[in-house]
C-alpha cells in the first residue's frame, strides 16, 4: 500500500482542483492518445471507446476524491494499490491533456526536463504547469511506493533529484 507524504499550500490544492477539474470536464468525451487500427469493425471500436471513456471517467473522479479530501497536503496519504493504479492513469491522461490544450507551445522535452522560465509563462500558464509538474512527481512518489525495487535501481547525477539540493 502506496504511503505518501504530501505538505502542500490550500491555495494550491484550490488550484490544482480547478485545473484538474476543467481538464476532467474536457475529457468526458475524447480519448486522449490515437485508437488507429481499431476502427475496422464500428461496433468493437465503440465497446473499447465508450469503456475507455467510462474508466477514465471513474480515474479521473478517483483522483478528484482524493485531492478535495480535507486532509490532502497536510500528511501521509495512505491509498491501496488498485486506487494508486487509477490515481496513476488520470495523472497520465490529465498530464496528457494538459500538454496537448494549455502547454501546446512548450516543447516536450522542455516539459519532461522541466527547464522552463517559471516566471517568463502568463500567470494562468504558470497554473497550470505547476499541477502539470505536481501530478508528474506525484506519479514519480506513487510508482517508487509501488516498485521501490525499481526506484533503488535508478542513479542520479547530482542535480537530477527536484528539491535535494543535497544531492
Amino acid at each position: 500500500m502506496p504511503k505518501i507524504e504530501l505538505k502542500i499550500s490550500p491555495f494550491f490544492i484550490e488550484t490544482l482542483v480547478d485545473v484538474v477539474e476543467r481538464v476532467t470536464k474536457i475529457l468526458e468525451g475524447e480519448i486522449v492518445v490515437e485508437t488507429a487500427g481499431i476502427d475496422e469493425d464500428p461496433d468493437l471500436a465503440a465497446a473499447w471507446r465508450e469503456g475507455l471513456l467510462e474508466a477514465l471517467r471513474e480515474d479521473c473522479a478517483h483522483l478528484l476524491s482524493i485531492i478535495e479530501n480535507h486532509d490532502f497536503g497536510q500528511g501521509v496519504i495512505a491509498i491501496d494499490d488498485q486506487q494508486a493504479d487509477a490515481t496513476l492513469r488520470a495523472c497520465s491522461a490529465i498530464r496528457l491533456k494538459i500538454q496537448q490544450t494549455f502547454l501546446q507551445d512548450i516543447p516536450s522535452e522542455a516539459l519532461e526536463t522541466g527547464e522552463i522560465d517559471f516566471y517568463a509563462l502568463k500567470p494562468d500558464t504558470q497554473k497550470v504547469f505547476a499541477c502539470y509538474v505536481f501530478l508528474a512527481s506525484w506519479q514519480e512518489m506513487l510508482l517508487a511506493e509501488m516498485y521501490p525495487h525499481i526506484a533503488e535501481e535508478i542513479s542520479f547525477d547530482e542535480g537530477d533529484v527536484p528539491g535535494d539540493e543535497e544531492a
